[in-house]
Formats: C-alpha cells, structure tokens, sequence
C-alpha cells in the first residue's frame, strides 16, 4: 500500500506578506484592468490569470481568518476576503446566466411577425366599421 501524502503547509511567516500580496494583485487586476471582463479584446489567458489571482486571493485570506490569532489582522483578512469571494462566485455564475437567457431569443414575441408593414396597411377588425370606403 502506498503511504498518505505529507500534508503541504506553508509557513506561518510567508502567510500575510502571501495574502497581502495576492489581495493587492487581485484588487489591481480588478479596478485598474479590464482583465476580468468578458468581453476581453486581448489574450485569453488575461481572464483566466485575473479569475486565478482573485479565487487565490480569497482563499489566503480566508487562511488567515482561520489561523491567525490576533483579532485585527483576522478582521482585516475577513473584510478584504469577503468581496473577493462575491466577485469570484459572480464570476462563476455569470458565463452560465448569460447562456440560459439566450434560448429567450427562440421565443420571441417578434420573430414570427410579417415584415411587411410597409406594403400592406393593418386595419385592426374593431375599425372595420369606421373606416370609411
């Protein structure tokens, strides 16, 4: 039988200066870029890069939350981690939210109407009546 991986853990002095740094890229890429838009003119690998850097920012914040033990440095981990985790969960959802509204277009009251209101006058049936011959 094949012994259990080692459990890999970082050291607690790389811990901040790694969230810090991570939440500072993540805050960047997202405020002074346009990396994490979807609709991207540029590589395909700045979304991906953007979407990696906030989930890896999130994640060591949430880290420090649960190890650190001085109260300030959890609260400020916890504010930072928080928003992070929106935009990164909002990034899940939305390439599929724009997926399912795009069958609406099949069912579009428009689609199936004449394009011919030039060349031929509708007179609804209740003004039959009134117009004069």
């Amino acid at each position: 039988p094949r012994a259990p991986d080692p459990e890999v853990r970082l050291p607690r002095s790389l811990l901040l200066p790694l969230s810090l740094a991570l939440s500072l890229l993540a805050y960047g890429l997202i405020l002074c870029t346009d990396w994490t838009s979807y609709y991207h003119i540029g590589p395909a690998w700045h979304p991906v890069a953007a979407d990696t850097a906030i989930v890896l920012a999130a994640f060591s914040c949430f880290e420090v939350v649960r190890t650190e033990t001085a109260v300030p440095l959890r609260a400020v981990a916890a504010a930072v981690g928080f928003p992070l985790t929106l935009v990164a969960l909002l990034m899940l959802v939305f390439p599929f939210s724009k997926l399912l509204h795009a069958p609406g277009v099949f069912f579009s009251p428009t689609r199936n109407q004449a394009d011919d209101s030039r060349e031929r006058r509708h007179v609804p049936p209740v003004r039959l009546e009134a117009v004069p011959r």
